[in-house]
């Protein structure tokens, strides 16, 4: 059964190993993604090169539902 969170009044802290993911995360996305996403975003391309450097970091599978 999913539900429903009202992001705007739940309260949580990561662990410290979420906050390490996060970090990384973010340090890919600013260093390997952002430089270059508009330019992708008009291409419509997302480049399968960069895509494949999600993997080795643990961020390759992870999901979103629709």
């Amino acid at each position: 059964m999913d539900a429903a969170v009202d992001a705007s009044t739940s309260q949580f802290e990561l662990t410290e190993e979420q906050r390490a993911i996060q970090e990384m995360a973010e340090a890919f996305a600013a260093d390997r993604v952002a430089p270059n996403a508009l330019d992708w975003d008009r291409a419509k391309h997302f480049p399968a090169d960069v895509i494949r450097e999600t993997g080795p970091l643990g961020l390759g599978g992870i999901y979103v539902r629709d």
